[in-house]
């Protein structure tokens, strides 16, 4: 039988705030496999997380 996978989208972003330490914290304590989110790249060479393409 083969066995669901479950991620955590943003973490548990309907737990706490999404792309935040606590979310994917809280996750990982539900149980997921694995955690889905976007690192960008910002003009001054800082990554961040952010689901978003713009922020415009």
């Amino acid at each position: 039988m083969n066995k669901t996978i479950v991620w955590g989208h943003r973490g548990a972003g309907f737990r706490d705030v999404e792309n935040s330490m606590a979310s994917f914290k809280k996750a990982v304590d539900m149980g997921v496999d694995g955690i889905k989110t976007e690192a960008q790249l910002s003009k001054d060479g800082e990554i961040f997380l952010c689901f978003q393409q713009s922020l415009r």
